[in-house]
């Protein structure tokens, strides 16, 4: 017999610039490595200010297969990376560039490994120019 467990999605919403969070309408905070520089437009908000803002995930997880992060960034055309790490290892990263308008819209970014990873989960912002604000995250893992 063998047993397959099915993927499960966690969607996590980011309370506070030093990444406090919610699962399902309950406490799962983040470990702050480095807070934001703000809490504004309902995200962490990270400035050239406070550039290296990370923070690490409440759990590990098992086999993690997708990352999905909401984002916006403000009216004045923000910039930036956003890198994940699962387990210490490389997931992914995502280079933010916004709009000329409606930079505050809010928008999701997806990154799928080739492999999937386990381990806890490091996001980590670097920003360029003027504000990113990280929203959300959800991990899918088994």
């Amino acid at each position: 017999t063998i047993t397959v467990s099915a993927s499960k999605t966690y969607s996590y919403i980011f309370k506070s610039k030093s990444w406090t969070a919610t699962l399902d309408g309950n406490s799962a905070d983040w470990t702050s490595g480095k807070d934001g520089n703000g809490y504004s437009n309902d995200g962490v908000q990270v400035t050239t200010g406070s550039t290296g803002a990370n923070a690490t995930s409440p759990i590990d997880f098992t086999n993690v297969s997708k990352i999905v992060v909401k984002y916006c960034t403000n009216n004045n055309a923000g910039k930036g990376t956003v890198t994940l790490k699962v387990g210490g290892s490389d997931f992914g990263f995502q280079s933010i560039t916004a709009p000329s308008s409606g930079g505050t819209t809010e928008k999701t970014f997806e990154i799928t490994p080739k492999t999937p990873l386990s381990g806890k989960v490091n996001i980590s912002v670097s920003c360029t120019k003027n504000s990113i604000y990280i929203k959300g995250i959800s991990i899918t893992a088994k």
